[in-house]
């Protein structure tokens, strides 16, 4: 939103793995996990945009957080609740919100639909934190990055688990082949 004369930055933002909205520390304590993170990032933009301007810009965001396990997203509707509540995030964020139980890859169709749709809003954010390499297939980042227009990925890896699961043994080749990449024997 350089340019001044943009009113209005529609985005979509997608948590594809998002878990129950927060998570017990080391030390006993619980904090926000990703979900509030970025909602909590996206109320700062809004106010680092609009500081001394007379005529405010929007920053319009749909927000979907995906996970396959009911009680994991029920946690995380209470969760948003409880923080809405304390005005951790903006009442706008809380209610563009979708939480959705499901297997992400197959909500992800769904998902590429509704950004299509949403005039002037094909920018799309999907973090992708998921607890195994199997469960994102590369090539469906792939298609997610070909579909949309303005969508970027942002995954993350275990970087010793990652050398390990690519190493060239018989047992790996197959989990590495789903995801999209193949080995090549020597």
């Amino acid at each position: 939103m350089a340019p001044a004369n943009i009113p209005e930055l529609r985005l979509s933002i997608i948590d594809g793995f998002c878990g129950g909205g927060c998570y017990q520390t080391e030390e006993g304590g619980v904090v926000d996990g990703s979900p509030l993170l970025m909602m909590r990032a996206v109320r700062e933009a809004r106010m680092f945009l609009n500081q001394e301007r007379r005529i405010p810009r929007n920053v319009n965001v749909e927000y979907s957080f995906i996970d396959i396990l009911p009680d994991t997203t029920k946690h995380l509707q209470y969760w948003l609740d409880a923080r809405r509540g304390e005005n951790a995030i903006d009442l706008i964020d809380h209610r563009q919100t979708e939480i959705i139980t499901n297997d992400f890859l197959q909500s992800l169709p769904s998902l590429v639909r509704k950004i299509q749709q949403r005039k002037m809003g094909e920018h799309a954010l999907f973090v992708l934190d998921q607890y195994s390499y199997k469960d994102i297939p590369l090539p469906e980042i792939a298609s997610i990055l070909r579909t949309l227009r303005g969508a970027e990925v942002v995954m993350t890896f275990n970087v010793d688990n990652l050398t390990t699961y690519l190493s060239n043994h018989a047992a790996n080749r197959k989990s590495v082949e789903n995801i999209g990449l193949s080995i090549s024997v020597q």
